[in-house]
């Protein structure tokens, strides 16, 4: 007895019957993605990213000391920011409770983060200096 399968046409996947898979479609699909892939490379706009570690003559120096010195005063205002908050957890906690200890050191890492933001800032403005002459 023959299964009744046997006497159905076979109609193949819905990607075969869309053409998917064909030869035409694979080298059409291909060829969709590659102009794609050219068309948005060639609209993507083109960054100048500085290389921040840098100290070379070629490179704008006095954009990268200015990036650092802003740096450097986001840290010291975080800093500043903290050192307030210590007053009120003070109050709120105790002079001795983790909060205070670990809000001080917290202010502290981040006062001395900005002073070595100076450091590069200054460092990269006598470049520019020397550069300049």
């Amino acid at each position: 007895m023959r299964s009744r399968s046997a006497h159905l046409p076979r109609t193949g996947s819905p990607f075969e019957a869309r053409g998917l898979f064909s030869r035409t479609g694979i080298a059409l699909t291909v060829l969709a993605w590659v102009t794609a892939m050219i068309f948005l490379n060639g609209c993507a706009p083109r960054s100048s990213e500085l290389s921040l570690t840098t100290y070379d003559q070629s490179a704008d120096q006095h954009m990268i000391a200015d990036f650092h010195r802003r740096e450097a005063t986001r840290l010291r205002q975080m800093s500043e920011e903290l050192t307030h908050r210590i007053l009120v957890y003070e109050r709120l906690f105790g002079p001795d409770s983790d909060w205070v200890k670990g809000t001080r050191l917290l202010a502290q890492t981040y006062a001395e983060a900005a002073q070595e933001q100076e450091g590069k800032a200054e460092s990269h403005s006598r470049l520019a200096e020397r550069r300049s002459r």
